[in-house]
């Protein structure tokens, strides 16, 4: 049972303007026909990066990891197998790269462990024509809590979807867990970079090059 839910009056209705947060006073709040139209474009996405994930279970992904400490400048390198990767001590960050037809459909990115025990990952989801559909963040390790489970940590994951038109839905998820802490701090993830299409891909130079 997962640990959370989709809190859809949360989600902000913003144009994509070069990744920048327009101010309060720009932000016009929907109609009713607008947020049905909204909503169904949320369900058609989900229902599409569902399929998609679906069909990355049975596939082998490509795997990629970060060469060198500078995020912003370090190359990515590519392992031939999984297995190779552990042997080398799982290297983070990492990415993994599922095709269909020649192109990345799905690639996940994990990183290295965080100061509140979770392992962050991110998970993207891009359409046929190669543009991003769905941005999902979230850890592996969400809650963490004291001996006696008195005072807990919580960092609840983030979904962004891309609708056509350039507008982006943010939907945070709220706590769900059957057991909850007598106090509990509650913190947002940051959003992970956003690889538009998956030509921004940071291995993008290795995109077209096969391997067995």
């Amino acid at each position: 049972m997962r640990a959370f839910k989709r809190l859809w009056i949360a989600f902000l209705f913003v144009p994509q303007l070069l990744g920048q947060t327009p101010p309060l006073s720009s932000i016009q709040h929907p109609t009713n026909e607008e947020i049905r139209e909204l909503n169904q474009a949320v369900v058609s996405i989900t229902n599409y990066c569902s399929t998609v994930a679906d069909y990355s279970i049975s596939r082998q992904p490509r795997l990629f990891t970060k060469i060198g400490e500078s995020n912003e400048t370090g190359a990515w390198d590519e392992f031939s197998t999984k297995a190779e990767w552990e042997r080398a001590g799982k290297p983070k960050p990492a990415a993994f790269a599922w095709y269909k037809e020649s192109k990345i459909i799905r690639a996940v990115f994990s990183f290295k462990n965080s100061s509140d025990g979770g392992d962050r990952y991110a998970d993207y989801c891009y359409r046929a024509d190669g543009h991003l559909a769905e941005l999902r963040s979230g850890v592996e390790a969400s809650a963490v809590c004291d001996d006696a489970y008195f005072r807990c940590q919580l960092t609840l994951p983030r979904e962004w979807f891309y609708l056509p038109g350039g507008k982006i839905i943010n939907v945070i998820h709220d706590d769900q867990r059957l057991l909850k802490s007598e106090k509990t701090n509650l913190s947002l993830l940051t959003k992970p970079p956003e690889y538009l299409t998956i030509w921004n891909l940071p291995f993008a130079g290795s995109l077209f090059v096969h391997t067995k």
